[in-house]
């Protein structure tokens, strides 16, 4: 599997997929990128290979991010199964990995996961593993679970403007609602400063005409 092609078809194929999001087209668009990256998934796993070209492992990064976002049933159940691993029998997961894991295994994640995730992140005094954990948690596909989230962003948790960055990031068309909803509720807890950022941030993955109007009226 060549990584260089991989990362420039990812990019291409992650951008597509913020456009044609809540289009009619989108399911035969998810087909196509699973199909697509069946192959070099099926090849490559979800599992560092001892010795292994190095550019395999980024390659792998790649492919897993691209088949647990467009729903690789395999993806997802196998990057869920290692993060269990980790918390169920504190099994080590790769420092090269931990990222891709961490996000794609908490995409099925369960109430049990999401809050043994979310006591990780409150005990936490490194800043790079609160991002890392941060932005695994706004993998979460569970619209129950994102918005329990999202709502830790006004009290609980201190770094308020990261996770609404990561949440923005890692929004489909639906999550990207409850993140306008918070905001629009929650304007007093955004740093004035940062607001434009968000408010970029958020128009960068409107594809539908009610988040667009959703959007309009932030800026009422």
């Amino acid at each position: 599997v060549d990584y260089v092609p991989w990362a420039i078809a990812s990019e291409i194929l992650m951008k597509f997929n913020v456009l044609l999001s809540g289009a009619s087209v989108y399911d035969e668009y998810t087909n196509f990128v699973q199909n697509l990256v069946e192959k070099a998934y099926n090849r490559l796993g979800v599992t560092i290979i001892p010795n292994e070209p190095r550019v395999d492992r980024y390659a792998r990064d790649i492919i897993i991010n691209l088949a647990c976002e467009f729903q690789f049933p395999a993806c997802l159940t196998e990057t869920n199964n290692e993060l269990q691993k980790f918390i169920e029998n504190g099994e080590k997961i790769e420092r090269d990995s931990i990222d891709v894991i961490y996000c794609n295994g908490m995409r099925m994640a369960n109430l049990e996961t999401f809050d043994f995730m979310m006591r990780k992140l409150l005990n936490s005094e490194d800043n790079n593993e609160k991002k890392l954990i941060i932005d695994s948690l706004s993998c979460i596909h569970d619209i129950e679970l994102f918005k329990k989230f999202i709502n830790s962003a006004t009290n609980e948790i201190d770094e308020k403007q990261l996770i609404l960055t990561s949440a923005i990031d890692h929004c489909n068309n639906e999550k990207l609602k409850i993140v306008v909803e918070f905001v629009q509720a929650n304007y007093s807890v955004i740093q004035l400063e940062a607001f434009p950022e968000i408010l970029k941030s958020i128009a960068s993955r409107i594809s539908t005409i009610e988040n667009y109007e959703l959007y309009k009226s932030l800026l009422e």
